[in-house]
């Protein structure tokens, strides 16, 4: 299976996801995220549209799914910065490539 690349910007990129059962809750513990999501038991994965109304939604990656985490690539103003621009151009790219 080819990898499926996320756009920050184009939500219909995530509806793909919506049909694979890799979505589970998380919860802040301290100053970190409870416990590594490679933790977390194939049993307590969930379908999107059980956990769609939660709040702190995770996606298992993997299975030909990978992400791209952009820290402060969007300006308050809602700009996103140039840098992101382009290496999300470059990932559409090689995602897109044969």
């Amino acid at each position: 299976m080819k990898p499926l690349p996320l756009y920050a910007l184009d939500k219909s990129a995530l509806k793909p996801l919506t049909k694979v059962d890799r979505w589970i809750r998380w919860s802040w513990q301290g100053d970190r995220k409870c416990r590594s999501v490679a933790s977390i038991p194939l049993r307590h994965w969930r379908s999107y549209f059980e956990v769609r109304d939660w709040s702190h939604l995770g996606f298992i990656l993997g299975d030909g799914v990978g992400a791209i985490d952009l820290d402060d690539c969007v300006s308050e103003t809602g700009r996103v910065e140039d840098w992101a621009r382009t290496l999300s151009r470059r990932q559409r790219r090689i995602a897109n490539s044969p």
